[in-house]
């Protein structure tokens, strides 16, 4: 984990506000001395909780240290002393200002959460935020990696001496439509290059063909996107004599539409 993660973990603000445990405060100090970032970042969480704490301080009630110094005057009287008088007049007063030494300390806890909550909340989103996107890079160079790997088989097949290159031209009078199947049986390799196909209607699909003894056998269903350049993936068939491609239902079918075969070429 690098400085920018650590910080945007919420360690930072929980080391501040003296959440962690023993472990995790050295922890945040041994990061501290090794990133200034970090360092930084709790001086800057320090001032943080500083103004919130000035900005929401809780002024003592006026009269609070008339009070304060009559109890005290009357706890260290002598004995003999005539302080009954003042002691009742100020016994009820001093019993209900006694209220704020209780007080005092639960608004102060209440506000250390609050401020905690607060710290901790913006830390959280950016942390998901973070992590969503390396979620998303991950996605990415997956898919790339993926892509990198079939150019490089297509590469190795392109280059194979005995690899060859059948071209399927259009059946269909007035089209333009052409691929061509790289076959190389002795890497029982088969792949489709795509040059120009009509675009499929929405629910149909091309399916590729091989021809056998005259008898067809599926090499599958493909997706049609003319913006790449990458093969496309099909099953290799043994002792083809002939490829061909035919328009059919999505998800293919069992035996090649003939009034809908697009491309045809011989070994």
């Amino acid at each position: 984990m690098n400085a920018e993660q650590y910080i945007s973990s919420g360690i930072i603000e929980q080391y501040v506000l003296g959440l962690v445990t023993e472990t995790e405060r050295l922890e945040v100090e041994r990061m501290a001395d090794r990133y200034p970032e970090v360092q930084r970042a709790i001086a800057h969480t320090q001032r943080a909780l500083e103004r919130y704490a000035r900005a929401h301080s809780v002024p003592p009630p006026n009269g609070l240290k008339p009070v304060i110094l009559a109890t005290v005057i009357a706890d260290t009287s002598p004995p003999g002393t005539d302080t009954d008088a003042p002691r009742e007049a100020t016994t009820a007063s001093a019993s209900s200002w006694r209220w704020w030494y209780i007080i005092l300390p639960l608004v102060g806890i209440v506000i250390g959460f609050g401020i905690g909550y607060a710290l901790y909340q913006p830390a959280q989103s950016e942390l998901e935020d973070v992590t969503e996107r390396y979620e998303e890079l991950q996605a990415t160079c997956t898919d790339t990696r993926t892509q990198n790997d079939r150019l490089t088989d297509a590469i190795a097949a392109a280059y194979d001496p005995q690899a060859q290159r059948v071209s399927l031209g259009s059946v269909i009078e007035g089209t333009t439509a052409t691929a061509t199947v790289l076959y190389a049986p002795e890497q029982t390799l088969a792949q489709l290059y795509v040059q120009q196909l009509p675009t499929p209607p929405t629910g149909k699909q091309y399916q590729l063909w091989a021809l056998v003894g005259g008898q067809p056998r599926n090499m599958g269903v493909f997706e049609y996107d003319n913006a790449t350049v990458l093969p496309v993936e099909v099953s290799y068939v043994a002792d083809a004599g002939a490829f061909a491609i035919t328009l059919e239902n999505e998800g293919g079918s069992p035996v090649p539409s003939l009034d809908q075969m697009y491309v045809l070429g011989k070994i």
